[in-house]
This record gives C-alpha cells, structure tokens and sequence, in this order.
C-alpha cells in the first residue's frame, strides 16, 4: 500500500514514510484520531449541503448511515433504537 500518489517522487515518497516511522505510537494515533475527525466534518458538511432540511437528529442518523455504511447501519440503528426511515 503506497503513502503517496503516483505522482510523487520516490525521494519525497521515501521521506514521507520515514518521517512517519519516526512518530511515536502516540503521536500516529494522534494523527488517525484527527484524520477520522476531519473525514467527519466533511461527511458532515456534505450532508448538510444536500440536506438542509434535515433536523440535527435526521443529520446524526444520515452521517452514521454514510460512515457506518447500509448494513451495519441496519444493525446499529436497531441496537440503539431507531427506527428506519
């Protein structure tokens, strides 16, 4: 699995991945927790652009469908109570 596009020389390719292995398990799950967040807030805005009809609770249901996907949204939903629209 490749860090980079392919368009990126195989020296910067090289310094990326090691300036990674250089992070401490800390620092990387640091970077995985803000990445995650960030994905959100786009998944968010985007449904908020297509949708802004949607209440706060339609808007929570919608991003978890998106980022959980239709099945194990189904599983979830049904875990925590709600109903399918």
């Amino acid at each position: 699995m490749s860090l980079t596009s392919p368009d990126t020389a195989p020296d910067a390719a090289r310094a990326l991945a090691d300036g990674l292995r250089r992070q401490s398990p800390a620092r990387k799950l640091a970077m995985v927790g803000q990445l995650h967040r960030t994905a959100r807030l786009l998944a968010e805005s985007g449904l908020r652009r297509r949708h802004p009809e949607w209440s706060p609770e339609q808007l929570r249901r919608g991003l978890a469908r998106k980022m959980l996907g239709p099945e194990t949204f189904r599983v979830y939903a049904a875990a925590v109570g709600w109903e399918e629209p």
